[in-house]
């Protein structure tokens, strides 16, 4: 039930894409960008995979939504052009694929193709304003308009029987690489407990600098010694890592009890 406002134009970071018609054949290529689809009711017909090994690269809170559909999945490394034109699709979205002007241009050639905001970051557009570009460019504005209020509203509800996580500092953490790092406050899972009154210190975001996230150094955990620490990952060996990284106990959220560890479900959704 889409809405009648083709053809519309659309800005972006490497320039304006117009969409003449409703689109039936969506290649979605940013990564998780399909749950945004699926949840207006858009099932694309190829979707990235990130990680995970899910079925159809989708995750088990979008399945329902998926249905009986079988997308063609995209691998997570290079992208595939000649793939992605074989399937002859009328849009292709990639808000948050990291996508270059140089893979703009090839795959524009084969549809009509939206990237991220001008004033975005690669991976680092809100959801909401993610959701936004994703039912215009769909015609499905009310339905992401709805899905966005429906979502502000849990944050809302949440906020509310927590005053308490107001101006309380907090991070999302992670191991990786052999190192413990941290997300900036424009990262999209810092932005979720922004969105529950939480603040990501400043300190984290000079250190980032550019970056959307920092790794930290395992001998000096003082840059995530917040109010609440909330560590994320996939799979046992990982927090294994985070269990035994001796300088841990010093933390306020260790010695308080206030350290979330995320299951490998909540993290993916993170």
């Amino acid at each position: 039930t889409g809405d009648a406002s083709f053809p519309i134009t659309i800005d972006h970071a490497f320039g304006e894409t117009t969409i003449e018609a409703e689109p039936q054949r969506v290649v979605s290529i940013g990564y998780g960008e399909h749950d945004g689809l699926l949840a207006i009711g858009v099932v694309p017909i190829a979707v990235r995979d990130w990680y995970g090994d899910q079925p159809y690269a989708t995750w088990p809170w979008a399945q329902d939504e998926l249905g009986e559909a079988t997308p063609e999945v995209l691998a997570s490394t290079e992208l595939n052009f000649e793939q992605i034109a074989a399937l002859d699709p009328d849009l292709i979205v990639g808000i948050s694929s990291g996508m270059t002007d140089t893979d703009y241009e090839t795959l524009s050639a084969i549809a009509p193709t939206v990237a991220r905001p001008a004033d975005s970051s690669d991976y680092g557009t809100p959801w909401d304003v993610a959701l936004e570009i994703t039912g215009r460019a769909t015609g499905r504005s009310d339905e992401a308009a709805q899905v966005t209020a429906d979502t502000e509203q849990l944050f809302a509800d949440a906020t509310a029987q927590h005053p308490e996580f107001v101006d309380a500092s907090a991070t999302v953490t992670f191991f990786y690489e052999g190192q413990p790092g941290t997300y900036a406050s424009s990262d999209v899972r810092s932005q979720a407990l922004i969105e529950l009154g939480f603040v990501v210190p400043e300190q984290i975001d000079e250190l980032a600098g550019d970056a959307f996230f920092v790794s930290i150094s395992s001998e000096d955990l003082s840059p995530i010694d917040t109010d609440v620490v909330v560590w994320i990952g996939d799979g046992a060996e990982t927090f294994e890592s985070i269990r035994d990284l001796p300088t841990r106990p010093s933390m306020r959220a260790f010695q308080e009890g206030r350290e979330i560890v995320a299951d490998g479900l909540l993290s993916a959704a993170f």
